[in-house]
């Protein structure tokens, strides 16, 4: 996990302070009926600021259930969208897959749509935590997921950690 959170900060668009391990309180959140789960990570754009995201991160060197836990997530991300949405704390929260090992390659263009996200929902009720489904909400959801994979190789694409460091607070001072 620490890689992954390593190279989203090195993106210098994205700060990720907060991990399930060091600081569970930031990297949960709350369904409907008040169950929580608990993302792998937390954090906030830069630019433009204002957005936190949360992510699931999972490293695995081949699919295993990749399919049936993304669809978990799917579900989890409704669920604590309809709980902000409903107590007026959402702030367009992203949310971030984060997976070494691709899972249904032949749909990959449909796995961020709304439809995949019924389809989840409806496959897992039990997670929705009486989150209602509408159409303009899994709009707005599917709207709001990131699918990245990496590979133990973007090490060497990443920039040196002295650099980062002058980025960072080029890109922290412009933001305020």
């Amino acid at each position: 996990m620490e890689f992954a959170r390593r190279w989203l900060n090195y993106t210098t668009r994205l700060d990720v302070p907060w991990t399930v391990y060091d600081n569970e309180r930031f990297t949960t959140l709350r369904r409907p009926d008040l169950t929580v789960h608990r993302f792998d990570m937390a954090g906030h754009f830069l630019d433009p600021p204002g957005r936190d995201f949360y992510a699931e991160v999972k490293k695995y060197e081949k699919q295993s259930d990749l399919k049936k836990q993304y669809e978990e997530f799917l579900v989890n991300c409704y669920a604590v969208t309809c709980h902000m949405l409903d107590t007026q704390l959402d702030k367009n929260t992203q949310f971030f897959w984060i997976s070494w090992s691709p899972h249904s390659a032949t749909r990959w263009q449909e796995l961020a749509s709304p439809t995949e996200l019924s389809t989840a929902c409806y496959a897992h009720p039990h997670i929705l935590g009486g989150a209602k489904l509408t159409g303009e909400r899994m709009n707005l959801v599917a709207s709001r997921l990131w699918l990245l994979i990496l590979s133990d190789k973007h090490s060497e694409l990443m920039m040196r950690p002295e650099y980062f460091m002058h980025v960072k607070a080029q890109a922290i001072k412009d933001a305020s």
